[in-house]
């Protein structure tokens, strides 16, 4: 995962470089923060039970609020 975590950096220096790059109303990029905690829970993520409807699975605290671009605030 140190690949992911390598280009995941480099987009982060890119936008801090040139924000305007980036605005999208289409893609969310997701900070550092993030992919450290996703990668640190993974196992924890694969290890939990589908949701009654057998499509979901439990994600890390606050991932919602990432997915919908509600945090961090631009």
């Amino acid at each position: 995962m140190q690949h992911i975590d390598a280009w995941i950096n480099g987009l982060r220096k890119r936008y801090d470089a040139n924000p305007q790059h980036f605005r999208s109303e289409r893609v969310c990029f997701l900070d550092h923060l993030f992919a450290q905690q996703w990668r640190l829970n993974f196992k924890d993520f694969k290890d939990s039970e589908p949701d009654q409807n057998d499509l979901g699975r439990r994600l890390p605290d606050g991932a919602w609020n990432y997915y919908a671009c509600t945090i961090p605030s631009l």
